[in-house]
């Protein structure tokens, strides 16, 4: 996901539906080098492929769209941005991370 595609996306949605109330970050590519398995333990995730998977789900799945979609909001007054994410489980090594809400006053 790159910044043009979302101006392009922003620009489209405002056009059909009118301005953007909401914006919803689901991020959680499910990608299989970085996902801790009974067969592929943690310390054989390269730190290239972390930050890859990193770049894709907390860089395009949260920050660009929320920097594209959230000033406007601010502009108009009103809006919300929520960001899910997905919970890592694995046989060998389970991680949860709480579930933390983030709320930007404009």
């Amino acid at each position: 996901m790159d910044k043009a595609s979302l101006h392009d996306a922003h620009e489209a949605v405002t056009e059909v539906l009118g301005p953007p109330a909401i914006l919803v970050n689901a991020a959680g590519g499910n990608d299989p080098k970085v996902t801790v398995t009974a067969e592929r333990p943690i310390e054989a995730i390269t730190i290239e492929d972390w930050r890859a998977n990193f770049d894709m789900n907390v860089v395009g799945g949260v920050l660009l769209p929320s920097q594209e979609f959230g000033p406007a909001m601010c502009e108009r007054g009103r809006g919300a941005l929520s960001t899910s994410r997905a919970r890592a489980r694995a046989s060998r090594c389970r991680a949860s991370w709480p579930t933390r809400r983030a709320r930007q006053r404009c």
